[in-house]
């Protein structure tokens, strides 16, 4: 028989399991490979997002993203040159949206979740025309903001939950299909 600290740990194991799943678009890797090119420098490229996500504007979150591209980018043996030199034009665009997921009311107490979900877009892009050689989204839930019985809008709680971007992990994805050295 289980005791409720044995039901906690599993419950809590399994919410980190779920949480920690990256959702994966990407381009074709062949059009990237015939280009040849391993060496990039950043630019702003326009907004890569999906429409239902909201571009952030925090500059400190932005930058741990820009590390984390650029370390697996060197891991897939692409390197960082100036802008002049540079034969692939990289941009990334990070964003938030925000969806309502129902829970079944016989096994979940709340009725429903409001979740947060994080997402990044990377895009390789051609140095004379901009065109998009090769680009990559990914999304993963950061943090759920509200949880409600659904019998009316007082029957709602806000958390005080944290974003948790984790770029590593969210960067370690969108590149996972990038053709590599």
């Amino acid at each position: 028989m289980w005791n409720l600290r044995q039901l906690v740990v599993v419950l809590a194991a399994l919410f980190v399991v779920s949480c920690s799943h990256v959702a994966v678009d990407s381009g074709s890797a062949e059009v990237l490979e015939s280009t040849g090119a391993r060496t990039y420098a950043w630019v702003d490229g326009g907004s890569l997002l999906a429409e239902e996500a909201a571009p952030i504007g925090d500059a400190a979150v932005l930058t741990r993203f820009r590390e984390a591209l650029d370390r697996e980018l060197q891991d897939a043996g692409y390197a960082l040159v100036p802008l002049e030199e540079a034969r692939l034009e990289a941009t990334m665009d990070v964003g938030v949206s925000e969806r309502v997921v129902q829970n079944d009311p016989y096994f979940a107490f709340w009725a429903y979740e409001r979740v947060e979900s994080g997402h990044l877009s990377f895009a390789f892009l051609h140095p004379v025309d901009q065109s998009v050689i090769w680009s990559a989204n990914a999304r993963r839930d950061l943090r759920v903001t509200e949880r409600g019985t659904g019998h009316s809008d007082r029957d709602s709680v806000g958390t005080e939950e944290q974003r948790e971007w984790r770029p590593e992990l969210m960067a370690n994805a969108v590149l996972s299909n990038v053709p590599r050295r």
